[in-house]
């Protein structure tokens, strides 16, 4: 593969996703104008690393800033939004890798926080990430990454959704809907329709991976049509299917 070329070097108008060819939910997203529109959540350790601009970000009940060069760490099913300022160019790359290839760092990877890291630092990260051979490279390389990784604000804990999260509401009055809804903003920043909706994209995710068609995976994943499913996964990961699964 290739060297990796970030969006700092050029501009980029829409948004382009890089995986590992062995380990398949090791990604690397970039991007600037299209970018996730809904709370949503990721079932991999993330790391956001914004290259231009400045956005707010909500994680769970916590608003915090970003600004240019600084990167932010956030567990896997923790539910978060980036909403940048209009006024300023927003460009940003993501790095993902699952957490079952991060087993030996628990502790980090369940740690949420703000840190700065130079952009040619964060660029030969992902380049070595997304390139490296097998498990024990990965392990060497979030070494030094966590090493690197120096932390500017710490974030309150938050709470992480869990699989069966938007089965815990069951309501028979208007009264007892509304106040199951704000339970569920109270404890994770969003509401049950908008959890159904995390949990549908992340087995898309899964699906996107296998033979099945964009259709079968809408009827699977229970969108209405496969216009329906297209509009909500672009909103919720900034990527069309197609992008996601690499075939556009």
């Amino acid at each position: 593969m290739d060297k990796i070329i970030l969006c700092y070097a050029r501009p980029v108008k829409t948004t382009r996703l890089l995986r590992h060819e062995s380990f398949p939910f090791l990604e690397y997203k970039e991007g600037s104008i299209i970018h996730s529109r809904k709370t949503h959540t990721h079932i991999q350790w993330s790391l956001s690393y914004l290259v231009s601009g400045e956005t707010h970000v909500s994680i769970g009940n916590e608003t915090v800033s970003m600004k240019a060069s600084e990167c932010l760490s956030i567990p896997p099913l923790i539910p978060h939004l980036c909403t940048p300022y209009e006024t300023q160019e927003f460009q940003f790359g993501v790095l993902y890798i699952p957490t079952q290839l991060l087993t030996p760092y628990k502790s980090f990877i369940h740690q949420l926080s703000i840190g700065h890291m130079p952009i040619t630092e964060f660029n030969t990260f992902v380049n070595q990430f997304i390139q490296a051979k097998n498990q024990q490279s990965i392990h060497a390389l979030f070494e030094k990454l966590a090493q690197s990784f120096t932390i500017k604000t710490p974030i309150k804990k938050q709470n992480r959704l869990f699989k069966n999260t938007y089965n815990l509401v069951k309501y028979s009055s208007r009264s007892e809907r509304y106040k199951e809804y704000y339970n569920l903003r109270n404890r994770f920043g969003t509401g049950k329709k908008t959890i159904e909706q995390i949990f549908k994209i992340e087995k898309a995710k899964s699906l996107l991976a296998t033979n099945l068609s964009i259709c079968e995976i809408a009827q699977e994943c229970g969108f209405y049509d496969q216009s329906h499913f297209h509009r909500c996964f672009r909103q919720f990961t900034g990527l069309t299917p197609l992008q996601y699964k690499g075939k556009q």
